[in-house]
């Protein structure tokens, strides 16, 4: 308090003795290299992370690039497949390369399959026959399975006798 006064009153003050800097220690030294090291570790992580970003970018445009690409491939295939598959150029190759023509009215073949046979006959005499014609051959199919089956009896006649 006595200087606090001294300095009021204008009165020229003692100087106190100014505290002495503190001496560098190793331990201090040595923290400030881990702080300095654990930033420049921070910041290479950093830096290797946004260069990973940077290449998996680029990838990423690459990739787009390669599948507007195949897209487009796809689109081109799927157009020559439906150009391939149309029934006017199979129908055309078939004329011209195979020599076959569309087919006409009779141009029918009906097929008959093998009923199950009874005991007392045959088996190669017995035959069931199959309609496979439109409607409008069915009359003249009818016509073929009963002389057909006019056949078979005359022939099982013809085995009696």
């Amino acid at each position: 308090m006595v200087t606090a006064r001294k300095a009021l009153a204008g009165l020229p003050v003692a100087s106190q003795p100014l505290p002495r800097p503190k001496k560098k220690r190793k331990g201090d030294r040595l923290l400030l290299a881990l702080e300095i090291l654990l930033a420049l570790g921070i910041g290479l992580v950093i830096t290797s992370i946004h260069a990973a970003l940077v290449e998996k970018g680029y990838q990423i445009n690459q990739l787009k690039g390669a599948n507007h690409e195949i897209r487009v491939e796809n689109e081109r295939l799927e157009l020559s497949l439906a150009q391939l598959q149309s029934p006017e150029r199979i129908s055309q190759l078939a004329r011209q390369k195979l020599g076959m023509q569309p087919p006409g009215a009779k141009d029918y073949v009906y097929v008959a399959g093998q009923a199950p046979t009874p005991k007392e006959q045959p088996p190669s005499k017995q035959v069931q026959v199959v309609n496979l014609a439109p409607p409008r051959a069915q009359a003249s199919h009818k016509l073929a399975a009963a002389l057909h089956k006019l056949s078979l009896v005359s022939e099982v006649i013809a085995v009696q006798n």
